[in-house]
């Protein structure tokens, strides 16, 4: 299946990520849409709109309920509800970082690690903000947990990959 054949073709695809079952992928478009595609009947189950100009990243939760976004003209995490297809929290708003590019839910679902100028650290009980870290000169780029969460590591473009013990 080739899900590019069914849409406009203009739009741009810029971020993805298959639901933790296999059965679902969702994608960050230049449309400000975030959309759900079923990967077995290769449809359209949902469109999402993310309102910030171009969807750069999204993550699925481990536990298939919840998923991330980052747009591009905002400065915020939206954290989406993928059964009721609601956007149910926006993160970062009091931070104005304006280099947010990366995100993570580590294996277990508890945490959300997210990448800009700092590092954030979320526990997803709450969506409270445990941990900002200045690590990085630069934009961090990409964000990866080990086993168990024990712990995790980023990349920046200043060229350093830092690597963090919980």
């Amino acid at each position: 299946m080739c899900i590019r054949d069914r849409l406009d073709e203009d739009l741009m695809l810029r971020s993805l990520d298959i639901h933790p079952d296999g059965l679902l992928v969702g994608f960050g478009a230049s449309d400000g849409t975030v959309r759900i595609w079923g990967v077995n009947e290769g449809y359209q189950v949902a469109v999402l709109p993310a309102t910030g100009g171009v969807v750069k990243e999204i993550a699925f939760s481990q536990n298939g309920v919840h998923f991330a976004s980052i747009s591009e003209n905002e400065n915020v995490v939206r954290i989406w509800d993928l059964r009721n297809q609601e956007n149910i929290k926006v993160l970062l708003q009091d931070e104005n970082d304006t280099q947010l590019s990366s995100l993570t839910f580590d294996s277990s679902g508890q945490y959300l690690a997210v990448g800009g100028s700092k590092l954030y650290m979320f526990n997803t009980k709450q969506w409270d903000i445990f941990s900002r870290v200045q690590s990085h000169s630069d934009r961090i780029t990409s964000l990866s947990f080990g086993k168990e969460s024990k712990n995790y590591a980023s990349v920046s473009l200043d060229r350093h990959l830092v690597v963090y013990s919980s």
